[in-house]
Order: structure tokens, then C-alpha cells, then sequence
């Protein structure tokens, strides 16, 4: 190689090393700004940007007939714990970083987060609104860790979905945090308006990761409605990772999880979402967690 350039190459590399480490910079200096800002402020600075292909019917088959909204509240009187596996497999990533919140949206009675509270150290945030707050509030107080800690590590929030406005949050809470929205979507007219501000909890706030689940719908309700007047519209489990993914999320991979405790039926859909561009490398691991029936409780 010629002298003039083997020089000229030589520069051309140190110029990009340089413009490299100031972009670096510019990301972490930016990145770090925008994850200490506390919510609602940090969503605004999430746009979302649906995948090619999104359409409006939800990805839901065509001719799919929906049930009018009929707002559920929690039975106390029914003891029965549905979705367990759906939390486990939340607190399963929550529990990879110390101090990180556990966030669960449409918290219902809380059954099921307390459960979680009264054997782990994860710290825990519930959201929902109405007689549900007060209902979660009960099944924590009830637990012998709430007895303890007098509750210092958990904190509730009212959130009406299609009020738009998310509450606030600190941002560290948020940051580093897993959301959990169990069998939500379903419930809602507008699913957008309860996936869009998750996925901005991801991409603008810092939240780590988000589990969210719904029943799987089983082809002979093709058609629809739902059996279950409560649900709005039911998704197979490939039309909800469709779904998800054409609001712009970064579905890692959906599984089916048993759905209530005492039975072996798979019937809930459980997607797991990552912060765009980010892969778990323990998944396999996962899998077998959740497909070893003696793991089932």
C-alpha cells in the first residue's frame, strides 16, 4: 500500500473511533436524562411506531364479532387463584436485579401480587381504580411480610385506562422495573390505549421488561363474541403476538401458562416484551420452567 494511503486510511479510522465514542456519549448522557424523569413526563418522550402491516381489527380474525364493555370487579368470595403462573414468570425477571419494582397493572383484588410480596423481596406497585384498590389493599395487609414492614415497600395507584393519563410514578420505581398486566386487554374497547403507555414505560422511562397475558382463544370462538361477557375480544396466542408487535413491541416470545391453580389447563396466553433491540439469553430455561407440568401449582 502506498504511504498517502495507507495515511489517508489510517485517519479516515481514528475520525470514526472518535465520532463512535462521542455518539456513545451523546446515547448514555441522553438514555441516563430521560430515565430520570418520572411518569407521566418520561411517556411523552416515547413515539410510537407501529410495525408495517398494523391494522385496526386488533389482528383479530375478519368478521369477529366483540361483546359491549361490562367493567369486572374482583369476587372476593371466589378463592380461586387464576392466571399463578402468569406472576411467577413476572417475579422470575423482576428477581434478576436487586431493589427492582415489580409494576401491576389492573392490579384486581391482589390476590395474586400479594402472594408473590409475602415470599419474595420484590417491592411492588399496584394500579387499577375503583372498589379494586381497596380490595388489593386488604390481601396485602393480610400477608405476614405487610405485617412486618408495615408496608414501606408497596404503594398503590389509580389508574382509569381510558382516562389516557398515566399515574405518577418516580423514576426509581420505573427504572429497571418488570410490568405485569395480567388478563387486562380483554377487558378493554380500545386495547391500544392500555399497550401503548406499557410499551413507553419500556422504550421512554426505563421499565426493563413486560409480561402481559390474556385467555387463548380456541378456534371453535373464532367468530366470537367471547363466551365470557366480560371479555371485549379474545386473541389466539399468534394474534396477540401480532398484535403486540404492530404497536411496536419487541415481543420476546409468547407461551401458553396454566390458568387457574389446581388444574393443568394451558389456556392463558403470556407474552413476554423486552426494550427494542434486546434479547434474553436465558429463555430456553424459561420455557422448561413453564412446560415441566410438576412446576405447575
Amino acid at each position: 500500500m502506498k504511504r498517502g494511503v495507507k495515511s489517508t486510511v489510517t485517519t479516515t479510522t481514528a475520525a470514526l473511533i472518535v465520532l463512535g465514542i462521542a455518539l456513545s456519549g451523546w446515547l448514555l448522557l441522553n438514555t441516563a436524562s430521560i430515565y430520570t424523569l418520572s411518569t407521566p413526563q418520561c411517556l411523552s418522550t416515547f413515539r410510537r411506531a407501529p410495525a408495517p402491516g398494523s391494522r385496526h381489527d386488533y389482528f383479530l380474525p375478519l368478521g369477529y364479532k366483540t361483546n359491549p364493555v361490562n367493567y369486572f370487579n374482583d369476587i372476593v368470595s371466589d378463592t380461586r387463584i387464576y392466571q399463578p403462573d402468569v406472576y411467577n414468570y413476572a417475579a422470575h425477571f423482576a428477581t434478576r436485579t436487586p431493589n427492582t419494582w415489580l409494576i401491576d397493572v389492573g392490579c384486581g383484588s391482589g390476590i395474586k401480587a400479594a402472594r408473590i410480596y409475602d415470599n419474595s423481596h420484590l417491592p411492588i406497585v399496584e394500579i387499577d381504580f375503583g372498589n379494586n384498590i381497596k380490595l388489593s389493599k386488604a390481601s396485602f395487609e393480610r400477608t405476614q411480610r405487610f405485617k412486618r414492614t408495615k408496608g414501606n415497600d408497596v404503594m398503590w395507584h389509580e389508574w382509569d385506562v381510558s382516562s389516557g393519563l398515566f399515574p405518577h410514578l418516580d423514576a426509581s420505581v420505573v427504572r429497571g422495573a418488570t410490568i405485569v398486566a395480567s388478563d387486562i386487554i380483554e377487558h378493554l374497547p380500545n386495547p391500544d390505549l392500555l399497550v401503548d403507555p406499557l410499551l413507553g414505560l419500556l422504550e421512554g422511562c426505563g421499565a426493563e421488561t413486560l409480561v402481559l397475558s390474556t385467555k387463548h382463544r380456541l378456534p371453535k370462538d373464532d367468530n366470537g363474541p367471547a363466551s365470557n361477557i366480560h371479555h371485549v375480544r379474545e386473541w389466539s396466542i399468534r394474534e396477540l403476538a401480532a398484535y403486540l408487535t404492530s404497536r411496536g413491541a419487541n415481543v420476546q416470545e409468547c407461551i401458553l401458562t396454566n390458568t387457574r391453580v389446581g388444574t393443568t389447563n394451558m389456556g392463558t396466553s403470556t407474552c413476554l416484551v423486552s426494550k427494542r433491540h434486546e434479547r434474553f439469553p436465558d429463555m430456553a430455561q424459561v420455557r422448561d420452567y413453564f412446560r415441566d407440568s410438576a412446576r405447575v401449582n
